[in-house]
């Protein structure tokens, strides 16, 4: 098939988030390679690069439910409207938030071809729906690991496209020798319901009434910022350093022994490629796209559950592991092979350099 550059317009987050803005850098980098014009609609600015536009797309926030899927509803239709007005300047356009349904029937409509990306799933049921549906008019689904459709039971795979994107490997790399570290076990995440953060600071709790010696790392903000904040107060060697800037996150990897990923649903994070990358081993929960990556013993380690005590014996076991160096080469040459920008630049290609694109 001849390469044609198309013109692509983005959907991504509308609301600010430093693990947002991490995947828009990302995936601008792929974008403006393989799109003569990006557009991206979007919360947070992507870089400047010479074809890519940022459209701003930001929906309100409140406490109260109802009123937050009202703000959900309204900025949807913010977008379809600049979508309607734009409609001549783009061929296909890539939805990187599946609950977004309105922009995906609209886009359908408009006779686009929609490409949306396949994450974690949502914790709101009515979300959930939603990202079902945005999945059903879908032309192809993108997805970082085939892990992820069997999360989502989708067993359909014919407009499936292995989308995954890359860990900076000129930039996480491993700095110190997994032996010359302290014995320190981190979190890096949102610290909110359902990404594990109260289990892991159970987990924590129990560990202290053992004779293990172990200091905690922990970065991240969220909801639970501020119980997070006052648990590091009771624990002088609990190190709570709220957001870690990106630029700092590749010294705080490299600081650790193991990070614990424990949470409920997830896609394929960010902080799993760059630990690995750095040769940090990772304990995760077998959920989403980590299955796929994540070889229980080989290189990393899974939770098989999310419970307090679960977290505090596999941290145990992660840590006395006779192999763990070997565990920790296995991951940062997993990374190296295959989740390298080149890599992904060259997916992204095979999938939108094509006079046209069909289902199956």
């Amino acid at each position: 098939m001849p390469c044609q550059r198309p013109h692509l317009v983005i959907i991504g987050n509308t609301h600010s988030s430093p693990s947002a803005e991490a995947f828009l850098v990302k995936f601008a980098t792929i974008a403006k390679d393989i799109a003569r014009r990006a557009y991206f609609m979007t919360a947070d600015p992507p870089p400047t690069f010479p074809n890519v536009e940022w459209i701003p797309a930001k929906a309100g926030q409140s406490n109260n439910l109802p009123t937050r899927y009202v703000l959900f509803a309204m900025c949807q239709l913010g977008i379809c409207l600049r979508l309607v007005r734009m409609r001549r300047k783009y061929q296909k356009s890539i939805v990187l938030t599946a609950p977004d349904i309105l922009p995906v029937v609209l886009l359908k409509a408009l006779g686009k071809q929609v490409f949306t990306y396949v994450d974690g799933k949502p914790v709101a049921l009515f979300l959930q729906m939603c990202c079902r549906l945005s999945f059903v008019f879908s032309t192809i689904l993108l997805a970082e690991t085939w892990s992820l459709l069997d999360f989502w039971g989708i067993r359909n795979r014919t407009k499936a496209r292995r989308g995954a994107l890359y860990a900076d490997t000129a930039y996480f790399v491993m700095t110190r020798k997994l032996a010359d570290r302290d014995c320190k076990v981190g979190f890096f995440g949102t610290l909110e319901i359902g990404k594990g953060i109260r289990e892991m600071l159970g987990a924590i709790r129990l560990l202290k009434r053992t004779e293990e010696k172990i200091g905690y790392l922990i970065g991240g903000s969220g909801n639970l910022g501020e119980e997070v904040r006052r648990f590091s107060t009771d624990y002088h060697d609990v190190d709570f350093r709220g957001q870690i800037p990106w630029s700092s996150i590749p010294a705080a990897l490299n600081e650790c022994k193991l990070i614990v990923v424990p949470s409920q649903s997830e896609g394929l994070p960010n902080i799993v490629l760059e630990a690995m990358a750095c040769g940090t081993p990772v304990l995760a929960t077998s959920v989403g796209g980590i299955p796929d990556i994540i070889t229980d013993g080989k290189n990393g380690f899974l939770l098989p559950r999310i419970t307090p005590e679960c977290i505090a014996d596999n941290i145990l076991r992660a840590l006395h592991s006779p192999d763990l160096r070997r565990v920790a080469e296995n991951a940062s040459e997993e990374i190296k092979a295959d989740f390298t920008l080149e890599r992904a630049l060259a997916r992204y290609k095979r999938i939108f350099w094509a006079s046209r694109n069909t289902a199956g």
